[in-house]
């Protein structure tokens, strides 16, 4: 019963830390006059619009190759190093 306690005491008090964390950055963002929140929020969104392009993986579409690779006239021809195994 006292290990229940203890485990629970310690939850309460990381969920305490990370709340007062919360309560004290939202008190200095309301502490901050409204022209300077607004720049704050626009800035909170360029960050995460950086750290979504480096998740974002962008997958070839059909066609997105076209003119890289060039296959010769003759690609179907029989090669000369393979005549011995045909």
């Amino acid at each position: 019963m006292a290990l229940l306690y203890c485990l629970s005491t310690k939850r309460m008090f990381l969920t305490n830390i990370f709340c007062m964390e919360n309560l004290l950055l939202y008190q200095k963002i309301m502490s901050l006059p409204k022209s300077l929140r607004g720049e704050l929020e626009e800035f909170i969104n360029s960050l995460k619009k950086k750290v979504q392009k480096e998740y974002d993986v962008q997958k070839p579409s059909f066609g997105s190759g076209k003119g890289i690779f060039k296959m010769k006239k003759d690609f179907d021809a029989p090669m000369e190093d393979f005549q011995d195994y045909m």
